[in-house]
């Protein structure tokens, strides 16, 4: 063999053992990136599950320093609905936080401050029920209501067993009813030609159908409804506010006040802000300093700005497109086309 011959064979040698290494080291490579993008995942899915499983209630510290004698200060912003710190309505947190008070004798009193136009009315009877629980186990706690812009419906529904409520002149309170509103858009799907074959097991399965009109029966069956839940409305008014209902009936035909107006018609006690309402609370209460705190649970809005370090804020400033988007589909699947009845200022 000649040496042109051993010096071609040692290249071609040389140059397998490169592209080995070559490729060796993109493998490595490879694997190093699939590896972190599994970690990644897996980071993610971790704190997806925390944040959603985690229904620990956390106690921000307004103010004061006697932890002997505490006010808890609960929040009812937004449409109330289930879930933990979604739209701004923390539902477990009005729970737990009520839940924990019947144990917790360092808690003297309670304040919710509403801002809400209402909500379900299953979600809305089930804070009911948890403060007149809370009432009956411990009959020494006082429950004052602070009204801000807005608190109607379900929103008054949940003030109504308090001790006292307060409301400035200019807040929008009362709207004392149900609704529910049932979309039809068989006349836009006939422009189409789409049509439905529905199959059911009896007449009323697929009542309040979006396809087609609703026929009298339907209508009264869902009236019943409508109205044994006003009836139950009237009578949570009539305990918490203690109004005969044959003098309630007139003034809650759904129709909204001014604070001031709510104060003639007995449906607020006193005209006065958040603060004005926390001051009455701790002189109530013959509290000198008492801590002031409020509860809150994990919400989805903790969980994104933990895992990518960003304000929300900044999100909506960079894709107000997406915010519009976003407030379309909380219009359509929020509120506005549930078929559930809601305890809801009429236009939410």
């Amino acid at each position: 063999m000649n040496k042109e011959s051993i010096k071609n064979r040692r290249l071609v040698a040389t140059l397998i053992v490169v592209a080995l290494l070559v490729l060796s080291a993109g493998a490595d490579l490879l694997n190093l990136k699939v590896n972190k993008l599994e970690s990644e995942r897996n980071y993610f899915l971790d704190k997806f599950n925390d944040t959603f499983n985690n229904n620990d209630l956390t106690e921000a510290i307004i103010k004061g320093s006697d932890v002997n004698n505490r006010i808890m200060v609960v929040n009812v912003n937004g449409v109330i609905a289930g879930g933990s710190g979604y739209g701004g309505y923390d539902h477990n947190a009005l729970l737990q936080g009520l839940e924990n008070a019947k144990e917790d004798k360092t808690i003297k009193g309670i304040m919710f401050n509403v801002d809400s136009p209402g909500g379900t009315v299953y979600h809305s009877a089930e804070a009911w029920n948890k403060i007149m629980e809370l009432k009956e186990v411990r009959k020494d706690i006082k429950i004052y209501t602070s009204m801000g812009t807005v608190a109607a419906s379900g929103g008054y529904y949940i003030a109504a067993p308090s001790d006292k409520i307060f409301a400035s002149e200019e807040t929008v309170t009362g709207s004392i009813g149900v609704i529910a509103d049932y979309v039809n858009y068989a006349g836009l799907e006939e422009k189409f030609g789409i049509k439905h074959n529905v199959m059911k097991s009896a007449d009323h399965k697929d009542i309040g159908s979006a396809t087609r009109e609703m026929t009298p029966e339907e209508r009264e069956i869902i009236q019943n409804s409508i109205m044994e839940s006003y009836e139950k409305f009237l009578d949570v008014v009539s305990k918490g506010r203690n109004i005969p209902k044959d003098k309630l009936r007139p003034i809650a035909d759904g129709r909204t006040y001014s604070g001031s107006q709510a104060v003639k018609n007995n449906l607020v006690d006193e005209i006065g802000y958040y603060d004005d309402a926390l001051d009455a609370l701790t002189n109530d209460l013959k509290l000198k300093d008492p801590e002031v705190f409020e509860v809150a649970t994990s919400s989805s809005i903790d969980l994104f700005s933990s895992l990518f370090g960003v304000e929300l804020q900044s999100l909506i400033n960079r894709n107000p497109n997406e915010l519009d988007m976003l407030k379309d589909i909380r219009k359509i699947y929020g509120v506005n086309n549930s078929p559930n009845m809601m305890y809801i200022l009429g236009g939410y």
